[in-house]
């Protein structure tokens, strides 16, 4: 451990554990202290010259004869490193990589640049990583802001997970209620107006083969209110899930039409009402009023699907 009180003679100040730093003008001079080694480090750029050769050839030539083991500089970085050895060596070796550095200083003309970004501009020393060093205000402050980001990051991973099974139900139920609901608006538009064609059906015979009108509002209504949904279900679970809620509430409003209907006009029992509406279906005119509200609804719906006319 070098002793820091005859590292102050030489300008150094402890920053953190391991390393000092001094100033020779406006640069800064990082000393790391190893186990066995002494680490000078500048972060530089000559005033006048734009290679890197000179200032190494230099640097080279005034460490020559001095316990240095390493001596270069590339990159806008000066790096020195010499033995620690005894209190006396490491102190000697110290005086050394400051004069050397400061001949360095002289001739060139220093001055001081970013460790991160190489940028010669005005810098402070910061610590980071556990490591001190020269940054600008710029890398200073894109640094500020990837720590933010980090703990949002790890803020958000430490909220408790959810298991796959209760957020997938949770986002089947929050999207397929409004499925549903999306059908069964769309049904009961269709069903009121299937009720009216059934109401005048029992007349008029001929309005039985206008079912086509109701299916083709309900399809249209439900592909334009599924259009503007969004969440963890497919579009197509949506489709099939506001079809079905759609046909379903359809093919309800409209028995339960007839059945008013047929008790009204005609005063018959209910069950009676059933047994008639069971015959009339499985007959011609029946099963064509099925035909043609399902062709409607089906022809309706993919039509609004493919012009998108639910944008």
């Amino acid at each position: 451990m070098l002793n820091t009180e005859i590292l102050k003679e030489f300008g150094f100040e402890p920053v953190t554990e391991g390393y000092y730093v001094s100033k020779i003008g406006e640069i800064s001079v990082l000393l790391e202290e190893t186990d066995s080694e002494l680490k000078f480090i500048v972060y530089c750029a000559p005033a006048r010259i734009d290679t890197d050769y000179e200032p190494d050839t230099f640097l080279k030539k005034v460490t020559s004869g001095t316990g240095c083991k390493h001596a270069s500089y590339a990159a806008r970085e000066i790096r020195l490193i010499f033995c620690s050895g005894t209190d006396e060596i490491a102190m000697e070796n110290v005086r050394s990589a400051q004069e050397a550095i400061k001949k360095v200083y002289q001739e060139f003309d220093l001055l001081p640049s970013c460790m991160k970004c190489g940028r010669v501009t005005k810098v402070k020393m910061y610590t980071d990583d556990d490591k001190p060093g020269p940054i600008c205000d710029v890398c200073r402050s894109e640094d500020a802001l990837r720590r933010k980001h980090e703990k949002i990051i790890e803020a958000s991973h430490a909220k408790p997970e959810i298991s796959f099974e209760d957020n997938f139900f949770y986002s089947v139920k929050v999207t397929a209620g409004p499925a549903i609901r999306a059908g069964v608006k769309a049904g009961l538009i269709g069903g009121a107006i299937a009720f009216l064609f059934a109401m005048f059906g029992i007349g008029v015979n001929v309005f039985y083969l206008l079912y086509w009108i109701p299916g083709t509002v309900a399809g249209y209504l439900t592909a334009h209110n599924i259009q503007t949904m969004s969440g963890c279900l497919t579009s197509a679970s949506r489709y099939v899930i506001g079809t079905i809620s759609s046909l379903t509430t359809i093919f309800i409003i409209s028995f339960i039409g007839m059945c008013i209907t047929l008790l009204l006009l005609q005063g018959t029992l209910l069950i009676n009402i059933v047994a008639f509406l069971g015959t009339f279906f499985r007959s011609f005119l029946g099963l064509m009023q099925i035909a043609l509200g399902l062709s409607g609804f089906f022809i309706a719906e993919v039509f609004t699907l493919v012009i998108d006319l639910g944008d």
